[in-house]
């Protein structure tokens, strides 16, 4: 954001940035900029984000729309761009110093507040060949596991719409939940990775189960998570089991 900075020879008020030397005159002030700048305060605490890939190229698209200058850069993600249903909130989360494209912008996608508003809802998916699942390596990386978590997505790509990973079982569990994504699952996580995202999917009209079938055991370290039961069941009879110490 650019904070306000007195101009003492020509005796007015322009807004500056706090991290390196551009001004901005007051008498043209980027009222999108603090339009934003109060959006990301407002959501911060309560909706989850997505990291964007700060290396995108700088286009006019990415002007601001109100003074045409680089500050108020923001994009879509890649990662999120092909869902059709996902209902996306894009802002910059630091507007300091992005007109010298230094500093990475991020997404919030509005699962939280359509949580709070009681509007996201499963897809219902029940058919394997139009689903699109998430899952994810973990931390171990022990070949023998490696290779039955390799093997188990070869089976999933082989007969899914899509795979996907992105590094977090609560978002992978809240996509379900919120519609983008049709069926999760992993092997080797620990409780507090997805317990509250189990109750979230499980609001949203979600299934969740263990790796056979069986009620969730936080304590089992797999879970799957799915908009259907039969979605889950379906993945049930693909993926191999990796088993782990429980917690």
């Amino acid at each position: 954001m650019l904070y306000p900075k007195e101009d003492k020879r020509n005796k007015r008020l322009n807004y500056a940035c706090r991290n390196c030397d551009y001004t901005q005159e007051a008498d043209n002030p980027c009222v999108y900029i603090n339009k934003l700048e109060q959006e990301v305060d407002e959501l911060a605490l309560i909706v989850p984000d997505v990291v964007h890939d700060p290396t995108l190229p700088r286009t006019e698209d990415h002007k601001c729309r109100n003074c045409g200058k680089q500050e108020a850069v923001f994009f879509q993600s890649q990662t999120l761009k092909a869902e059709e249903n996902m209902r996306l909130y894009y802002v910059c989360t630091n507007l300091e110093c992005l007109h010298k494209w230094t500093e990475i912008v991020r997404c919030w996608v509005v699962i939280g507040i359509a949580l709070m508003a009681g509007d996201i809802e499963v897809l219902r998916s029940r058919d394997m060949s139009k689903a699109l699942i998430l899952t994810d390596w973990g931390g171990d990386r022990q070949p023998e596991n490696l290779d039955k978590k390799t093997n188990n997505m070869r089976r999933i790509i082989s007969k899914a719409r899509g795979l996907r990973t992105m590094g977090s079982a609560a978002l992978h569990i809240c996509q379900v939940a919120g519609g983008t994504g049709d069926g999760f699952y992993e092997f080797g996580i620990h409780c507090w990775d997805y317990a509250a995202g189990l109750l979230i999917v499980r609001e949203a009209g979600g299934f969740c189960c263990n790796y056979d079938g069986s009620p969730v055991d936080l304590m089992s370290r797999n879970v799957i998570c799915a908009s259907t039961p039969e979605l889950a069941h379906s993945l049930i009879s693909i993926i191999q089991p990796v088993l782990y110490p429980r917690d």
